[in-house]
């Protein structure tokens, strides 16, 4: 006797009811652990739910140009439409002149150039708006796809960035090798943002720049690496011309490894690449400052003490003049810096910081007859020279000099500054954030005036070295 299996024997519908069922029990099982299996599932269902989003916005606008350039289609359509209408009445003209009124030849001829003249600004007009409408499209296409391909990287970043914070391993910032101005307003600012936003204990933080500014990080540098000290002035120089570390190059990496040694652990690296590529919009002039802000945090530096530079005046105006491309180093600009100094030195000694070690590409001017960091008797070397330079224009009645990346540290110190440039060779945008980050900072003015405007000279010194001490205060 065969006996029948009752699964077999029940109807399809119940075993089909009991597959279901399991596998519903599977996938709600499956849900309870992925936070565990994959504790960055719901930050990505988010990050690809903002994309979907930011693509839905891109397609909306794509068929409204795309409805735009079918209303443009038509009226080129009706335009042509005119022009074979009129042409077609001109030649009807033009054949009864012919066959009916042969004195009227000339003016038949006549016609026949209106005709041409008509039809050639016609089809110049339909050629100048397609023209226009193709360079629109591709205008808006490569905007488009720059802001989105900006988002997708701003995410990575993101991620990259929430990994290193999430570790427990020491953090190396930098190392630093750019220009003065960028780790001012740039640099330091995003690095506090990170520790801010991340909720970084900065006791994992080992900060390593050049030339000693340990003052500039604060509390972020209570482990402070130089690089001059680490490789020495040669070892320490960038791997090409440019100072914009968009990259880590066989540089940094050496410097790394150094780090990593004297540490004695294998850290994370918040690499200044992390900034270029989360910022980079802004910093190519492509987009407004609000955003920048989202991420910068911007503190006042407090000075290193008087007695790190012995011999300092007990009231004096810091001064650095150097050459670049906005003041280039010509006789005129040679003649004003001397007025300049002369005017000031009238009224209090001028310390001229012209002995540090050259951090950049900038030819500094010096000249004898002004108090000097030598003469001070203040040793200054290459790994403590941007400290020592501080100490100096923290504790000045005023700041004078050319305008560029070192005029934002007397601001940022309580200092009033006036500095000047020849030439507007210099990105306003740059320019623009310094002013945004010493109002929020409530810090003293930096008075930026070009070399022609001699009347404004006089007032913009005097306020300066008046009033300095106030605004310190």
């Amino acid at each position: 006797m065969v006996t029948r299996c009752a699964c077999a024997a029940a109807p399809a519908t119940v075993c089909d009811t009991t597959d279901t069922m399991g596998q519903s029990l599977l996938r709600r099982l499956g849900l309870r652990l992925m936070p565990l299996l994959h504790p960055m599932a719901e930050d990505e269902r988010r990050g690809r739910k903002q994309m979907l989003e930011l693509l839905r916005d891109q397609r909306s606008a794509h068929a409204a140009e795309r409805a735009k350039g079918e209303a443009l289609r038509k009226d080129v359509e009706a335009l042509r439409k005119e022009v074979q209408r009129t042409t077609e009445r001109l030649a009807g003209t033009t054949t009864v002149v012919k066959t009916g009124f042969a004195g009227q030849r000339h003016a038949a001829e006549v016609l026949k150039g209106d005709l041409r003249k008509l039809q050639g600004d016609h089809t110049q007009r339909i050629r100048a708006t397609i023209s226009k409408q193709s360079a629109f499209l591709k205008g808006l296409l490569g905007s488009t796809q720059s802001i989105s391909q900006q988002a997708v990287t701003q995410q990575q970043v993101m991620q990259r960035l929430a990994r290193i914070a999430a570790g427990t391993r020491p953090i190396l910032v930098g190392p630093w090798a750019g220009e003065v101005g960028f780790e001012l307003i740039y640099w330091i600012p995003f690095v506090r943002w990170f520790v801010e936003h991340f909720a970084v204990d900065p006791a994992r933080l080992v900060v390593v720049s050049r030339g000693g500014p340990v003052s500039w990080y604060g509390e972020l540098a209570a482990r402070y690496v130089d690089v001059f000290d680490l490789a020495g002035p040669r070892g320490a120089a960038p791997d090409g011309p440019t100072l914009k570390q968009r990259r880590v190059g066989q540089r940094d990496r050496r410097l790394i490894r150094l780090v990593a040694k004297q540490i004695g652990a294998v850290p994370f690296v918040l690499h200044p690449t992390y900034l270029y590529r989360i910022t980079g919009t802004y910093l190519d002039g492509q987009t407004g400052v609000r955003p920048m802000l989202e991420m910068l945090r911007y503190r006042a530096i407090a000075p290193p003490p008087r007695t790190l530079v012995p011999g300092l005046p007990a009231d004096y105006v810091a001064a650095k003049f150097y050459f670049s491309a906005a003041f280039p180093d010509t006789a005129e600009n040679r003649q004003f810096v001397r007025d300049v100094l002369s005017r000031v030195a009238a009224g209090l000694p001028v310390v001229l910081l012209d002995q540090g070690t050259a951090v950049d590409d900038h030819r500094q001017y010096a000249e004898a007859r002004h108090v000097s960091l030598a003469s001070l008797g203040v040793a200054v070397t290459p790994a403590n020279n941007l400290e020592v330079q501080t100490a100096v224009v923290g504790h000045a009645r005023a700041f004078v000099g050319t305008y560029g990346g070192f005029s934002y540290l007397a601001p940022m110190c309580g200092v009033e500054a006036v500095v000047f440039h020849s030439v507007a060779e210099y990105y306003l945008h740059h320019r623009h954030l310094a002013d945004v980050a010493f109002s929020r900072l409530h810090a003293a003015p930096l008075t930026v005036i070009p070399t022609h405007a001699a009347g404004l000279l006089s007032a913009g010194l005097a306020t300066a070295t008046s009033s300095g001490a106030a605004h310190r205060g």
